[in-house]
C-alpha cells in the first residue's frame, strides 16, 4: 500500500505452466469462415429457367400485337392509314390471285403451309417478335392448321423453341442453310423476313421448278377438273424485294453469287406490304418487305429445265453446318455475346 492510502497492483511475470491451453477452432467452423470472407457474402441470383423466360416473352408479343394493330401511322398528320386497314386490302389482294384455284371457296385463301425461315431471336429482339407477330396473324387470316407452320432460324434458343411448341408450331429438325424444299402438294406462303440475299438464293436454286415455284391450275394429287380453271401460284413468297439485290450489285457479282435470283427476278409479280411510317415502332421489322410470285403469264417463260448455278461459297461456310442436325442446348441462361457469335461464325450463309 503505498503512503496515499491506495495499493498499486504490479504485473507479475508470465506463468507458463499453469495456464489452461486456448481450444483449437473446429474445423468445420474455420472453413465456414475462411469460405464467407474469401468467396461472397450473398448467394448467388439465380437465373430465370426457360419457362420464365418463355412467360416473359409471351408476355411482350401481347404488346406488340397491340402496337402493332392498334396504333396509327403518323395520327398527327392526317394522312397516314393504319397497319389494320392496309393489311385488309392486301388479304384482299392476295385473295384475288388464288381465288380461281380447284376446290377455292369466296374469302377463304387456298395456303395450306407455311414456311417461316431466319425470323431471328425473339427472346431478344424487337424486330423479331414483331415479326413472329406476324407469323401469327398470317397463320390466322389463311386458317392453315399450327401443324402446318413450319419455322427455323440457326440462332433459336431453348425460349424459341417452347414458344413454337406453345403455339403448336412445327420446328424445321435441321439447318438447311436455305435449301429448304417445298412439297408440292402444298401451295406455300414462304415468309422469309430480312435474309441475306444468298439464304434467298439458296431457296429458290432448291426450289427451281415449275410444279415448286411456278403456277398451276392443281397441286401434286389433286383429282380435280381444271377445264376453265386460272392456273395460281404454287407459292408466294414474302421477303425482302429481289429487286434490291438484282438491281442494286454490279451484274457481274449477281450472275456469279445470285444467279437464282438473277433469274427469277423479271417474271415475279408484286404486291406491297403495308409501309409504316418511320415513327412507328415496328417500321423496322417490315421494311423492304414484299408479297412475290409467278403469275400464269410468267411461269411458262421460266427456264425451268436449266438450274441456276451455285454461287460461290462465303468465308465462314461451314461443312458441319451444312449437314449438321440443330441440337437444342438444354440451357436455361440467354445466350451471351460470346455465344451469338460463335454461332453466327457457323452459320453458311453470311449476312450483308
Amino acid at each position: 500500500m503505498e503512503d496515499d492510502g491506495f495499493t498499486t497492483v504490479r504485473r507479475s511475470g508470465r506463468r507458463r505452466g499453469n495456464r489452461s491451453p486456448r481450444a483449437p477452432l473446429d474445423h468445420k467452423t474455420s472453413s465456414t469462415i475462411s469460405y464467407t470472407n474469401q468467396t461472397t457474402s450473398r448467394p448467388r441470383d439465380r437465373q430465370p429457367t426457360t419457362e420464365q423466360r418463355l412467360e416473359k416473352v409471351l408476355a411482350i408479343l401481347e404488346t406488340r400485337r397491340r402496337q402493332l394493330l392498334e396504333e396509327e401511322g403518323n395520327s398527327g398528320k392526317g394522312k397516314d392509314r393504319s397497319f389494320v386497314a392496309s393489311w385488309t386490302d392486301q388479304l384482299a389482294a392476295i385473295r384475288s390471285i388464288l381465288r380461281d384455284a380447284p376446290g377455292e371457296r369466296e374469302g377463304q385463301l387456298r395456303f395450306t403451309r407455311i414456311v417461316c425461315l431466319g425470323i431471328g431471336i425473339t427472346s431478344e429482339s424487337r424486330e423479331s417478335q414483331f415479326q413472329f407477330i406476324l407469323l401469327d396473324m398470317l397463320q390466322e387470316a389463311f386458317q392453315i392448321p399450327t401443324k402446318e407452320i413450319w419455322v427455323y432460324d440457326p440462332l433459336f434458343t431453348s425460349v424459341e423453341i417452347r414458344l413454337l411448341q406453345s403455339r403448336g408450331y412445327q420446328l424445321i429438325p435441321k439447318n438447311e442453310c436455305g435449301k429448304h424444299e417445298l412439297d408440292p402438294r402444298h401451295r406455300t406462303l414462304v415468309y422469309m423476313p430480312h435474309c441475306p440475299g444468298k439464304l434467298y438464293d439458296a431457296f429458290v436454286r432448291q426450289n427451281w421448278a415449275e410444279r415448286l415455284l411456278g403456277a398451276s391450275a392443281v397441286l401434286d394429287g389433286e383429282k380435280t377438273n381444271t377445264s376453265g380453271v386460272s392456273a395460281s401460284p404454287r407459292a408466294v413468297l414474302l421477303a425482302n424485294d429481289f429487286r434490291g439485290y438484282v438491281e442494286n450489285l454490279p451484274r457481274r457479282k449477281v450472275e456469279k453469287e445470285l444467279s437464282a435470283l438473277y433469274r427469277l427476278t423479271p417474271h415475279l409479280s408484286r404486291i406491297a406490304f403495308p409501309s409504316l411510317p418511320t415513327s412507328h415502332i415496328a417500321s423496322n421489322a417490315f421494311n423492304s418487305l414484299v408479297f412475290q410470285y409467278i403469275c400464269e403469264g410468267e411461269s411458262g417463260k421460266v427456264d425451268w429445265e436449266s438450274k441456276p448455278s451455285e454461287g460461290a461459297p462465303t468465308e465462314v461456310a461451314s461443312t458441319e453446318v451444312i449437314e449438321g442436325e440443330l441440337h437444342i442446348e438444354d440451357h436455361d441462361a440467354p445466350p451471351d455475346e460470346e455465344e451469338l457469335s460463335r454461332r453466327l461464325a457457323r452459320t453458311v450463309i453470311a449476312k450483308g
